[in-house]
């Protein structure tokens, strides 16, 4: 699944793009998106497809002071 800049401002917004636009650009990104595609067309997954870089977008880049991720 090849995704581009429009594609990628869109769903994370300009900042976020422009940060990490040379993962965007890899060929692991590329390979997580063709994985994606496939499991959502073949299972049921939440959050919905639309859904799934909402964070990004709920926080900006700009504000961003700490992320935390866990399990706890």
């Amino acid at each position: 699944m090849a995704v581009g800049k429009q594609f990628w401002d869109e769903k994370l917004g300009r900042d976020w793009t422009i940060q990490l636009k040379d993962t965007l650009k890899s060929k692991y990104s590329s390979k997580l998106m063709s994985f994606l595609a496939t499991e959502y067309a073949l299972n049921e997954i939440k959050p919905a497809k639309s859904d799934i870089f909402n964070a990004f977008k709920e926080c900006d880049y700009n504000n961003l002071k700490v992320v935390i991720v866990g399990q706890d």
